[in-house]
């Protein structure tokens, strides 16, 4: 991350869009109450306070941006009613063996 704040805020200036697109999956198909702490921690600390993170580490480069966004990109699996199928929430052209998701 210092490579980049070197990178955007002398070559460029700032920045103007932040996308966070990481994630990971907790190992193992064990049911939640089984999973054990130490990978629930390192999914938690992945998904939801890694994105966290980066913003507060780039937002002095955010704030110097002429329009800056960050973008939080997420997938099928972060939705809450259907997780365990593997399509996308949304998908501009879905194939029709595909089942479209349920909401």
């Amino acid at each position: 991350m210092r490579l980049c704040t070197i990178i955007c805020g002398d070559d460029y200036g700032g920045l103007d869009v932040l996308i966070n697109n990481a994630g990971i999956i907790a190992k193992g198909g064990a049911p939640a109450l089984k999973v054990d702490l130490a990978t629930i921690r390192a999914t938690l600390e992945t998904n939801a306070l890694g994105p966290l993170h980066v913003a507060q580490a780039l937002s002095p480069l955010l704030k110097r941006g002429k329009s800056a966004r960050i973008v939080n990109m997420s997938s099928g699996m972060g939705e809450l009613t259907d997780n365990s199928s593997g399509a996308p929430p949304i998908a501009s052209r879905r194939p029709r063996s595909m089942p479209s998701p349920r909401y």
